[in-house]
């Protein structure tokens, strides 16, 4: 079957072409950004495999790291602790067939 397109509804997209290229995006996991994403942001980037919990815990320890004797905001880090929770949150999260985000999110 072909299928033509008229005159007048290729000029009627083209039109409208720039006004829906300035409409606001969904903020999806592919956009995750690790260093000022929510958790709930954190949660769907696990959830859809943009990142895993134990990238995301070593990213934020990295960071603590680095900025942590300007700011001093924290005193006591469990780093090991952390990163066992997060390698156990991503191995049930692989066995889970399905789960919220929040699973494999090391609190």
């Amino acid at each position: 079957m072909h299928s033509t397109l008229s005159r007048r509804s290729l000029v009627t997209a083209l039109t409208a072409a720039p006004f829906l290229s300035r409409l606001p995006r969904a903020h999806g996991a592919a956009d995750f950004d690790p260093d000022f994403g929510s958790a709930t942001d954190a949660a769907r980037a696990i959830r859809t495999g943009v990142i895993s919990s134990r990238e995301l815990t070593a990213h934020v320890f990295e960071r603590i790291r680095k900025y942590n004797g300007r700011i001093n905001a924290f005193v006591t880090l469990v780093e090991d602790q952390a990163a066992g929770r997060a390698r156990a949150a991503d191995e049930a999260w692989r066995k889970a067939s399905r789960g919220d985000g929040c699973t494999a999110f090391p609190f």
